[in-house]
């Protein structure tokens, strides 16, 4: 890979928070807008705007499974303003909106912590079901 573009993925790495026009990547790189666009969608196959957007997006749905972080602040965090744009450029990306998504994680989080503590127990669901019967016939 191109070293000037590997520096440019670095600092949109390192920086997800603010923006960072084309103009101020181009001469970071010592070359013009236009020739930085050109090498950067050869190299990455994607324009450095989408690239950065997806960068954001990864980082959020990252925040959001590992984190309690509420939806606002992890959008600070990656430095997107527009809640409904987030929403819906997240959805398109990973199938499911942030708040889907960390419901999701939440409960299979919940499912393997409750399988875990079952299994450490000795408990598997026929012996709960079983000893749920035999509680009905002992009086």
């Amino acid at each position: 890979m191109d070293p000037r573009v590997r520096t440019i993925i670095t600092l949109m790495g390192n920086d997800l928070e603010h923006e960072m026009p084309l103009r101020q990547l181009a001469r970071t790189v010592n070359v013009s807008p236009s020739h930085l666009q050109r090498l950067f969608k050869a190299e990455v196959g994607m324009t450095t705007f989408r690239y950065m957007k997806l960068l954001r997006m990864e980082r959020a749905k990252y925040l959001l499974e590992s984190g309690f972080l509420s939806v606002k602040e992890i959008m600070n965090t990656v430095g997107i303003n527009n809640r409904s744009h987030f929403v819906k450029d997240f959805k398109k990306l990973y199938g499911r909106t942030p708040t889907q998504l960390r419901l999701r994680t939440l409960s299979d989080d919940l499912q393997s912590n409750h399988t875990q503590s079952s299994q450490a127990a000795g408990i598997c669901k026929s012996d709960t079901e079983s000893a749920d019967r035999t509680h009905l016939f002992s009086s």
